[in-house]
């Protein structure tokens, strides 16, 4: 690769991946094209690090925290703009003193790794904490005489119903494109009237899951959900929905996989449902195990109350690309995964009735299961395989110019 290209630093939320692995299987993917990749994570999680993990910016000497020091002084002006855009609360100012300690923190690691020759690229997973800390960096660097660009990707309701909607565009300004996870993502982003949005879809590693096409369920049903146990994703109605199909006398087993705030909630109304377990967290490859042996996947997101949406699930995208045929909701980005009776089947949101119903005609349409288990992986190899999907991030986002509007 030519030198120009630049040094790529990912601004996250974790590290090691629990819940966001489709950030380590992205930067990964970076890494291998362009080598230059590091990682500043705002938290450390209790998770395992994959193998191929790009390498974390963990230290700093002394003179690069000097140096930008005196840039704070320099940018102070640039920086309050981002953290006062909205009226001045203890909760709002206190977010914004440990986004701006990290944006520092990444400032001065990034001279002291990268040193000054650059360029250097931030991107920022994610349109809260992780893109303002990205954009303080961005400042402090600009102002030590770094040349830097910055970059930023939205998944869901980051975009779509962002908690501080003004900062979100001040921050937003540091950078120099908007990457969307999806295009219900590229219309949201488009109103801040900055960049054209850059669809990259967050894909997997299509050649990592064995396709094995299913031909029609078996007369025990094995179902498989994947998920976290929040609200959005709406275990709730697949409790119900495995109720109403014992009631219907379809005999399955609906595994669960996955933890999170509502397990004993979700635990008591599970005693409803003889058919349903949950599982609770379990390793990858436990989860792959299911996968293969599942007859169709479900996972009925939902808006949450508190305005919390999926994305476009990449439980589905796993799922998909292993042949199982799977029952969402169209919800957000999900109908540019799924499209209802091509490449698999949607309801409305909240139904587990209409949930239980998808199931059955799956169980009772062996042609449409054969359909959409073949469908399903196509859309997976031609759409969102990370390989290609990363070539397209590089090309357009941390290699070109991008697209400012006046």
């Amino acid at each position: 690769m030519p030198k120009t290209h630049p040094t790529v630093i990912y601004v996250t939320h974790e590290y090691p991946f629990v819940t966001q692995t489709f950030v380590q299987r992205e930067s990964s993917a970076v890494q291998r094209e362009l080598s230059s990749v590091f990682l500043y994570p705002l938290h450390r999680s209790g998770g395992t690090p994959a193998a191929d993990d790009v390498e974390r910016l963990d230290r700093a000497d002394l003179r690069s925290h000097i140096r930008v020091g005196w840039a704070a002084v320099r940018s102070f002006g640039a920086s309050s703009r981002i953290a006062f855009a909205e009226q001045a609360n203890l909760r709002g100012l206190s977010r914004q003193i440990f986004a701006f300690w990290d944006g520092w923190r990444l400032a001065a690691r990034s001279l002291h790794r990268a040193g000054i020759e650059g360029p250097l690229h931030l991107h920022a997973h994610f349109l809260g904490r992780t893109l303002e800390t990205a954009a303080y960096a961005s400042i402090l660097l600009k102002a030590v005489g770094v040349r830097v660009r910055m970059s930023a990707t939205g998944h869901a309701a980051d975009a779509t119903n962002p908690e501080s909607p003004r900062r979100l565009y001040s921050a937003a300004r540091e950078t120099s494109a908007l990457v969307a996870a999806s295009g219900v993502v590229a219309h949201a982003l488009d109103q801040l009237r900055l960049h054209q949005p850059e669809i990259v879809h967050c894909g997997i590693k299509t050649d990592e899951f064995a396709f094995r096409p299913r031909l029609r369920p078996r007369d025990h049903l094995r179902i498989l959900t994947v998920a976290r146990l929040v609200e959005k994703k709406g275990i709730d109605d697949c409790i119900e929905a495995s109720r109403l199909l014992d009631e219907a006398g379809i005999v399955h087993r609906w595994t669960v996989i996955g933890d999170g705030p509502l397990r004993s909630h979700l635990s008591a109304r599970a005693a409803s449902a003889p058919g349903l377990v949950l599982e609770g967290a379990r390793p990858i490859t436990h989860v792959q195990t299911e996968l293969a042996d599942a007859d169709i996947f479900v996972l009925p997101s939902k808006p949450a109350r508190s305005g919390d949406i999926d994305g476009i699930p990449v439980a589905l995208m796993e799922a998909m690309a292993v042949g199982v045929p799977v029952v969402s909701t169209g919800v957000s980005g999900i109908p540019e995964l799924v499209s209802d009776g091509l490449s698999g089947l949607l309801v409305e949101p909240a139904s587990p009735r209409a949930i239980a119903s998808a199931i059955t005609r799956l169980v009772n349409d062996h042609d449409l299961y054969a359909r959409l288990s073949i469908a399903g992986r196509s859309v997976i190899e031609r759409e969102y395989d990370v390989a290609t999907e990363v070539k397209h991030l590089i090309q357009q986002v941390f290699c070109g110019e991008g697209e400012h509007r006046s």
